[in-house]
């Protein structure tokens, strides 16, 4: 093993309860032969092994110490001290013999030990009191010290006149008074006895250099060589005015308690008044009050409620104290209290009662219902009607109503914040609708459109050029509809899809004052004119003549009091181009034959007041009113279906009028008809023969199945 450290102690201060004291490890560093080779000390106090503690070694002689802890718990606590010291026995057990093998780890082991010991010597005389390195003069000499047996006694180390370590007294021997022609040594202690001198009689020195004194008093020459131990001039003055600084603080303390303690209402009697630097002499005279008057009459200014505050004799009124200002009634004073003036006047503190002529309180004015007095903060600040009862209205009315006006003509910042924002920002191609009902589109509806016929227009017109471009201004293809102006020949051209075309006007002008007629035309052949309105604007003609070829659109509005002439020639329409004509007032019914109503027109499924259902009725021709509703009961379908006349068989009641013709001879007896002659008294009976089988018979059937085709009945829009 080998010794590589130089430290042989290890020192803890902890600041938790702690068991077990690895060293050898971390920030501890030195090894161990034998458990009794350490001393364990907490707080100064050398531990017993075994009892309390143990010691364990690694093969590596690192030692660990573990405090015991059962039965008695010796385990040290936060803030106790820790240290443990290596200490080798100072003895070589070692016997080498001659001629005998040499082993190596007996040796090394000899030499670790001393090696310890040598740290265990360093450690001490490291920690003991020398001199440094750099001290010139120091041997044997010095340092011993010669003073021997019970000479010592009593005595302290100090240094002799040589600088020689020595054993002496710690303050010298009492020389008693100085004494001039005297011969001193250090510290000799003596006592200045010459009364002459008042600033240092009396006075206790110690010598400081061995000398033989000189003049008559002991500072007179020789003061560098004392030093004064006790300043007895200095006390002995302070005591001679000890009784009148005592009388001064006596009378002091009188004045002190008269100025703290006298009566309230009482003026203070005290001695050497007026601030006198002297309270020792003269008599008592009166000086203001005293602090318990004042701490009273603070009191009073602070606390009293109902009344008013006296002054300093007790008589005359000064005034309400601050509790009456603050929460009082403030009994005779019509300013009001703070408490008043923050909920409400009177005795009560009633926020409608005014507290000062027609002032209210705080809460009155924040909350209150003061319609008459100007309106509370509360009421200008949410009220719904006004807050005075005058036109005015609420700071929320301004801001936050939904709809309408506030005061008849103008709007609430929140309407008109959304009306702005409607004018701003609407959808584009979305009308907006404000708050009194004006119908537009936004700005931002119209900077779209307009930026987008500027980019139309930007994206279409080249400018200008002396001959025609084969590429667009951002070097793109030419595309359909692209135009320039040529410069060489004042026209302008478009861009076809595959050329460029002048646009031409050969005709006569759109507008002239010659009466002449205004023609449009296309130069190329077989083209179309379009006349396309904005949006939902219209192309408006007031008068049409057409020679040849048809209208196809389907808008064509005639004017009041204009008429559509159609003398020459053919006009076919559709039905929606018919209504669009206008011949037919909206609420007009018509029969159509189709299965729904044609644009422009609502298909009528019910009529009349009762609005009763038409599917399946018939129609008839009337010269007057017309019936209210449906009429009959028996529906179309079946009353016009294919029916078969039921069979009857008739009663005598039914039969026609008629007479039977018979000649028979009578039969007396009886049968199926018998007509009785009355002859001589006797019954006679004729019997004619029936005739038929009393079936029943029927008249054949009625196909009344006609062929007809369905209408429906619709309502001009």
């Amino acid at each position: 093993m080998t010794v590589s450290t130089t430290g042989n102690r290890a020192e803890y201060s902890l600041n938790a309860t702690t068991a077990s004291f690895a060293f050898a490890s971390g920030g501890v560093n030195f090894t161990v032969f034998d458990d009794d080779d350490l001393k364990v000390y907490v707080n100064g106090v050398l531990k017993t092994k075994t009892t309390h503690y143990t010691v364990s070694i690694n093969t590596s002689n690192e030692g660990t110490v573990t405090f015991v802890s059962s039965p008695t718990d010796h385990r040290p606590v936060s803030g106790d001290k820790v240290i443990i010291v290596r200490e080798v026995p100072l003895t070589q057990n070692t016997n080498y013999q001659n001629n005998n093998i040499f082993d190596a780890e007996t040796l090394e082991t000899s030499i670790d030990l001393e090696t310890m010991k040598s740290q265990q010597i360093s450690s001490k005389t490291d920690r003991a009191i020398k001199f440094a390195d750099d001290v010139l003069g120091v041997d044997s000499n010095v340092t011993e010290i010669s003073t021997g047996g019970t000479e010592r006694a009593n005595k302290i180390i100090g240094f002799d006149s040589n600088g020689d370590i020595t054993a002496t007294q710690e303050l010298g021997a009492n020389r008693g008074n100085w004494a001039t022609s005297t011969a001193y040594v250090l510290r000799d202690i003596v006592k200045q006895n010459v009364s002459a001198q008042t600033a240092t009689y009396s006075n206790i020195y110690i010598c400081i250099s061995a000398h033989t004194s000189t003049g008559s008093y002991l500072t007179q020459n020789d003061s560098a060589k004392w030093q004064l131990v006790f300043d007895i001039a200095t006390t002995t003055a302070n005591a001679l005015t000890a009784t009148t600084k005592a009388l001064h603080a006596s009378r002091s303390e009188d004045n002190a308690e008269a100025y703290a303690n006298t009566a309230e209402n009482t003026a203070v009697s005290v001695f050497g008044a007026n601030n006198s630097a002297d309270p020792t002499v003269g008599t008592t005279t009166t000086d203001g009050f005293s602090s318990l008057h004042h701490r009273e009459k603070s009191k009073e200014f602070a606390q009293t409620v109902d009344a008013q505050v006296t002054d300093d004799s007790g008589t005359a009124n000064q005034g309400y104290s601050s509790k009456e200002w603050a929460v009082g009634k403030v009994a005779g004073n019509t300013d009001g209290s703070s408490k008043q003036w923050a909920l409400g006047g009177g005795a009560s503190f009633a926020s409608g009662t005014a507290v000062s002529g027609s002032n209210f309180s705080a809460k009155e004015y924040a909350q209150g219902d003061i319609e008459t007095h100007g309106g509370s903060a509360k009421a200008w600040a949410i009220d719904s009607s006004s807050p005075d009862g005058s036109s005015e209205h609420s700071a929320k009315s301004w801001a936050s109503k939904s709809t309408g006006t506030v005061d008849g003509s103008t709007r609430s910042a929140k309407v008109s914040a959304s009306d702005a924002k409607k004018l701003a920002m609407h959808a584009v191609d979305s009308q907006f609708t404000l708050d009194d009902g004006t119908q537009d589109y936004s700005a931002k509806h119209y900077w779209t459109k307009s930026n987008a016929l500027f980019e139309a227009l930007d994206d279409k017109y080249l400018g200008s050029f002396s001959s025609a471009p084969s590429a667009d201004n951002d070097g793109d293809a030419l595309t359909s509809g692209d135009i320039y102006l040529n410069t060489t020949d004042n026209k302008l051209y478009y861009y076809s899809g595959s050329a460029w075309t002048s646009f031409r006007n050969e005709t006569n002008t759109v507008q002239s004052s010659t009466g002449n007629d205004h023609n449009l035309s296309t130069l190329d052949n077989n083209q179309n004119i379009n006349l396309t309105p904005h949006g939902t604007g219209e192309v408006n003609i007031s008068k049409v003549d057409i020679d040849s070829g048809t209208i196809d659109g389907t808008d064509i509005t005639v004017g009041s009091g204009k008429t559509l002439d159609v003398s020459a020639g053919t006009f076919t329409t559709s039905t929606a181009q018919a209504e669009a004509l206008g011949a037919f007032a909206s609420g007009t019914k018509m029969l159509f034959h189709q299965s729904s109503a044609p644009s422009g027109w609502t298909k009528v499924t019910t009529t009349g007041s009762g609005n009763t259902g038409i599917n399946d009725v018939g129609l008839r021709v009337v010269t007057g009113n017309i019936t209210d509703g449906v009429a009959g009961s028996v529906a179309f379908d079946t009353a016009f279906a294919s029916q078969t006349i039921p069979t009857h068989t008739l009663t005598t009641g039914q039969l026609a009028s008629h007479n039977h013709s018979h000649g028979a001879t009578p039969n007396w007896g009886s049968g199926p008809f018998c007509v009785q002659y009355a002859y001589g008294g006797q019954n006679t009976s004729i019997t004619v023969n029936p005739s038929g089988g009393n079936g029943a018979h029927g008249h054949g059937s009625i196909d009344l199945n006609v062929k007809y085709i369905d209408l429906i009945v619709a309502s001009k829009d």
